[in-house]
């Protein structure tokens, strides 16, 4: 174990040196507060026995550069005084012992060894420390991947019917107590099957990857675009006053999506039908404006598909608009 002593009067460190090279330490001498701490900041020592009164930087103002560094190994601090009156002030400073001088060979021995116990618990409680925050970071990791692996799709990364129908349930109540209106969009690919059935699931998979993409740059931040499964998806339109603002998320979408794909070198060429239910018009609960929602994206794909279509009672095909 590495011992730093620092004392201003040579006979002193030489006996300290003496001493401590004979029980087995490895003993560093300085003889002012100055080099001890340029001493400390390179070689680390475990212990440091320092003189309280000397020239330059004195025993309590050292301690506290010590305690001040933060260093990642904990240095015991071993303070000499003539004056018991210093142990008040030395502790304040950051001391953890003290020694009378003239001091006493056997007790210097023995407040050495309490010292080096003292430095291994350190040592091990560190150790300890450093295996519980790893530990926790890994905990922390695993849920995270449990939170994603329950809110959000594995194939595309967006929101998961789980996550959606969360974020839909939230829009109702926040928009209920607001009294504002949101948009909801149920979307279901055009030709799908078809890509799947011709090129293979691979194909299908990179292509859903793609079309996720390409959804979530027709939204803003504000807003939700999830995956209910297979070609299903649904998006949330948030903050908007009248129908205008999903119509024309609807026709970004259908749009995008009827752009040719390139996925993996295979071209691929699908459209997307939208239905929309509008809050509070078209429904004021999760189930209504769901089911509407469903209804008219129905009712668009029987208008020709490539189209979007707004839920209404009575009247489901009123207000459908066709791509061209």
């Amino acid at each position: 174990m590495r011992i730093l002593y620092i004392d201003d009067k040579a006979e002193i460190r030489a006996l300290l040196g003496r001493y401590l090279e004979s029980w087995g330490y490895d003993a560093l001498g300085a003889p002012d507060g100055e080099t001890g701490w340029n001493l400390i900041q390179e070689h680390r020592p475990s212990i440091v026995i320092t003189d309280w009164i000397m020239p330059d930087l004195e025993g309590p103002a050292l301690c506290r550069r010590i305690r001040e560094a933060g260093f990642p190994e904990y240095t015991y601090v071993i303070m000499l005084t003539a004056r018991k009156d210093d142990v008040v002030a030395g502790m304040e400073a950051g001391a953890d012992d003290f020694i009378g001088k003239p001091f006493n060979k056997e007790e210097l021995k023995v407040r050495l060894k309490a010292a080096e116990r003292i430095v291994h618990l350190e040592r091990e409680l560190a150790l300890t420390n450093q295996g519980l925050q790893e530990k926790n970071r890994r905990l922390e990791e695993s849920e995270e991947q449990l939170r994603q692996l329950a809110h959000f799709d594995k194939l595309t990364g967006l929101p998961n019917r789980l996550l959606f129908f969360e974020r839909l349930e939230r829009a109702v109540v926040e928009s209920r107590r607001s009294r504002s209106s949101f948009g909801l969009l149920f979307v279901d690919l055009d030709a799908f099957k078809a890509v799947n059935d011709t090129y293979g699931h691979k194909t299908g998979d990179g292509l859903l990857v793609m079309v996720g993409q390409r959804m979530s740059g027709c939204v803003r931040e504000s807003d939700t675009v999830a995956r209910m499964g297979g070609d299903e998806f649904c998006v949330i339109v948030r903050g908007v006053n009248s129908l205008d603002g999903p119509v024309t998320v609807a026709e970004k979408i259908i749009s995008v999506l009827s752009q040719p794909f390139d996925v993996s070198g295979v071209t691929c060429r699908i459209g997307a039908s939208a239905g929309i239910s509008f809050y509070p018009d078209d429904g004021d609960t999760v189930e209504l404006l769901m089911t509407h929602a469903d209804d008219a994206m129905y009712e668009a794909k029987k208008s020709g598909k490539n189209s979007w279509q707004r839920w209404q009672a009575g009247s489901p095909r009123a207000d459908d608009g066709v791509l061209p």
